[in-house]
């Protein structure tokens, strides 16, 4: 709006004058914000590792038996395919 305001010639000085104001203001209204203090999580760290738990694995692929297919032959005479 400072900028759009001024006439010509005045329009760097007038932009800088308004964004010292803005910065000036700016601080004084943020000067008593205080963020709160992060928490804090106390981590107790032991030096000896739990025991490790007493697990059996078994890795096993459980397939139904499936008799081989049976390929019957190709009736005779047998043709080839038409090229068409």
């Amino acid at each position: 709006m400072v900028l759009i305001g001024t006439p010509g010639p005045g329009r760097p000085v007038a932009t800088g004058v308004g964004l010292l104001a803005w910065a000036a203001l700016s601080s004084l209204a943020l000067r008593g914000l205080r963020l709160p203090p992060l928490a804090f999580v106390h981590v107790d760290v032991h030096n000896e590792a739990p025991p490790p738990p007493d697990v059996q694995v078994r890795t096993e692929i459980r397939m139904p038996r499936t008799e081989p297919p049976q390929f019957l032959p190709y009736p005779l005479p047998f043709q080839p395919p038409s090229p068409n």
